[in-house]
């Protein structure tokens, strides 16, 4: 990845951290799984 680019990203990467908690992606993960499934049946 070209350094500026990495520079611009940072600290939207950690602020992208601090909301995206492993929680959350259980959370997320569970209503993908669920949406799926449903769309399944």
């Amino acid at each position: 990845m070209n350094l500026s680019i990495q520079d611009e990203l940072q600290p939207f990467l950690e602020e992208l951290q601090r909301y995206v908690t492993p929680v959350f992606l259980e959370e997320l993960a569970r209503e993908i799984g669920g949406v799926s499934f449903l769309a399944q049946t």
